[in-house]
C-alpha cells in the first residue's frame, strides 16, 4: 500500500474534526485534478470526543472547547506535519505531529498536540511512571535521547503543567 503523506511536508488545515483530528488539504498535482485531503491525529493524545452515533449524539465534557481552540489556532493556516503511522495498520487515518508556527513571530514551531495538552483540551494516551526530568537514554550508547521517549516526556511534563 502506497503511503497517503511523506514522512514530512507542509499541508493547510483545511477543517478540525475534534480536539486531536483535523483534516489536512495537499497540493493539486494537476491543475485538474483535485487536491487530496487527508485525516490526521495527534500522536498519543486523546480529546474529548464530539457528539457522534456511537456516544448518543452528545459531546463529552470539554469536547466543544478543545475543538474550537484547534480550529482556531489552525484551519487555513499552513502547518509542518510528521507522519509516524499510517497505512493498513492505521485504518484510513495518518498518526503523527503537528506544527505552527506562532504569531509572534519568533521562529519556533509549536507541537499543537502538546500544546492541547498543556492548555488542559487533551490528555496523553500513556503517562509515564517516572516523570522526574530524568532524559531516559536510547539503547544506542551514543548520549542521545530517543525522540519517542523525549516526545513522551514533553506530553507527560504537559500534562502536568495542566493539572497545577
Amino acid at each position: 500500500m502506497r503511503p497517503v503523506l511523506p514522512n514530512r511536508g507542509v499541508a493547510t488545515v483545511k477543517s478540525v474534526l475534534s480536539g486531536d483530528t483535523v483534516v489536512l488539504l495537499g497540493r493539486a498535482t494537476s491543475t485538474d485534478t483535485k487536491a487530496p485531503e487527508v485525516v490526521f491525529t495527534f500522536e498519543r493524545v486523546t480529546a474529548p470526543r464530539t457528539a457522534s452515533k456511537g456516544n448518543d449524539n452528545k459531546d463529552e465534557p470539554g469536547a466543544f472547547p478543545a475543538r474550537e481552540w484547534l480550529r482556531k489556532t489552525c484551519v487555513g493556516k499552513s502547518v509542518c506535519f510528521e507522519t509516524r503511522k499510517q497505512g493498513a495498520t492505521a485504518g484510513d487515518r495518518v498518526y503523527g505531529l503537528l506544527f505552527i508556527s506562532p504569531s509572534n513571530g519568533d521562529g519556533k514551531q509549536l507541537n499543537l498536540a502538546v500544546e492541547a495538552v498543556r492548555l488542559g483540551h487533551a490528555t496523553p494516551k500513556t503517562i509515564g511512571a517516572s516523570n522526574d526530568g530524568e532524559s531516559q537514554e536510547n539503547d544506542g550508547g551514543d548520549g542521545e535521547t530517543d525522540p519517542a521517549v523525549e516526545y513522551q516526556n514533553l506530553l507527560n511534563n504537559a500534562y502536568e503543567e495542566a493539572k497545577a
